[in-house]
């Protein structure tokens, strides 16, 4: 997902599993219904990435108690989430998050190839974020 944050989030970009990733039309479509395109701040972990310098990775979400009762967990099925931050560069300031998100947790071993992971994701999201920014000035 690419995430755009103010006062909601706003998923300017979401690929979801297909019905026949998840076994059936009703489930995605389900999904697809949870998710939406906008969220409240206080559901997700995005709002915490935009917090932070460093990337968010999270193999099982359940493992920290501030994050395990966060209500997309139960909504829309979420253990693992692996977020970073993008930025202005010029003015350096956060203006949005690229993430990836699952619903089967991972083993904490596999902390450190989803961190290098969402480091390239988001390496090339924020080259393409300031190509764009580059050229509307």
């Amino acid at each position: 997902m690419v995430n755009a944050i103010s006062d909601r989030q706003f998923f300017t970009g979401v690929h979801l599993p297909s019905a026949e990733e998840l076994g059936s039309v009703a489930e995605a479509e389900a999904l697809a219904a949870a998710v939406g395109r906008v969220m409240p701040l206080e559901h997700g972990y995005c709002p915490e990435t935009m917090d932070r310098t460093k990337p968010l990775t999270l193999p099982d979400v359940c493992m920290k108690p501030d994050f395990a009762g966060n209500e997309v967990v139960d909504l829309v099925g979420i253990r693992v989430y692996m977020g970073v931050r993008l930025i202005d560069k010029e003015m350096e300031i956060p203006l949005m998050t690229i993430c990836v998100v699952g619903r089967e947790r991972r083993p904490m071993k596999d902390g450190r190839r989803m961190l290098d992971y969402i480091k390239q994701r988001g390496a090339q999201a924020q080259y393409l974020l300031d190509q764009r920014i580059s050229a509307l000035s």
